[in-house]
């Protein structure tokens, strides 16, 4: 028989054993599945663009290419030739686009009878109101700037216009003033009231600003202005091409890339309403510089 000490060291012992053998011993962990990544859901298709011209012209094409080639989205391009305005509305509701971009006032006559449509509208002077769009020339102060600076003689302008361009006159009355410039205007119901009135507005200014407002001006009357303010050595701005051809002083145009630009920041923008250019394409006679005015 053991003697009572050496019994309470072997439990002792077997306690530390016990103990220990606890301590150390790892619990187990079952393994938990890891749930798999979740699929990037694909983004949406955009709606598609729809792009109505006015008609075939090499200035649209250039305009639509230049803006096919800022779009982020698909896009489609419609022309009133050849098609009846019901065809192209039809065409333009089955395509479901997210906006849809009239060039051209007969384009966007056109257009906004189509219902529930972000239109815009591009290459349109003097465009209806509560419709959003691209200006269809640069602003009046960098156009008043640039012709000041070409010919700083140029301080008392005319312009003439009809009722319905009261609102233009209004802002080229702003940007003349804010250079200290003159303006001379008249308002006129006929394009021979325009002619008498610019022949008699000769005398008190040293150039011309003319607006495209065909409610009172005839191909004929467009040319006896033109012809008449150049022998009288007055410098005439004109908005078109043709006009220019005619012996205009200055021509003054938007440039494509500008307006390609512009049309995506209101497509892009859908709470603006207008988008101004910020660019000018010019045409000038060497005679701009010289002082003409008598």
């Amino acid at each position: 028989m053991l003697p009572v000490r050496a019994i309470l060291l072997l439990v002792a012992v077997a306690i530390v054993i016990m103990v220990g053998g606890c301590a150390g011993t790892p619990m187990s962990v079952e393994p938990t599945a890891e749930s798999p990544p979740a699929k990037a859901q694909p983004k949406p298709r955009p709606q598609p663009v729809a792009v109505v011209v006015s008609r075939d012209l090499a200035s649209y094409g250039d305009l639509t290419d230049e803006l096919a080639t800022r779009l982020d989205r698909p896009y489609q391009l419609f022309t009133l030739k050849g098609q009846t305005p019901a065809a192209i509305q039809r065409s333009v509701t089955a395509l479901r686009p997210s906006s849809v971009v009239a060039v051209g006032r007969p384009a966007l006559e056109v257009t906004s009878s189509i219902a529930d449509i972000d239109l815009i509208h591009a290459q349109v002077f003097n465009p209806p109101p509560n419709h959003r769009g691209v200006d269809a020339m640069p602003p009046f102060e960098m156009q008043l700037r640039y012709w000041n600076q070409m010919a700083p003689h140029v301080q008392r302008i005319g312009v003439l216009g009809s009722v319905d361009m009261r609102g233009v006159i209004a802002d080229l009355q702003g940007a003349a003033e804010s250079l200290d410039m003159q303006l001379v205007r008249h308002e006129v119901t006929s394009d021979k009231e325009a002619l008498v009135a610019f022949r008699r507005m000769v005398p008190q200014i040293d150039g011309f600003v003319f607006l495209p407002d065909p409610s009172v001006l005839s191909p004929d009357v467009i040319r006896r202005i033109i012809s008449h303010g150049s022998r009288n050595g007055r410098q005439i701005v004109v908005y078109s091409p043709a006009m220019y051809q005619l012996g205009a002083s200055l021509y003054v145009g938007a440039k494509d890339r500008d307006v390609a630009a512009q049309i995506v920041r209101l497509i892009e923008n859908p709470d603006l309403q207008t988008s101004p250019l910020t660019e000018m394409l010019t045409r000038t006679r060497d005679r701009l510089a010289a002082n003409e005015s008598r």
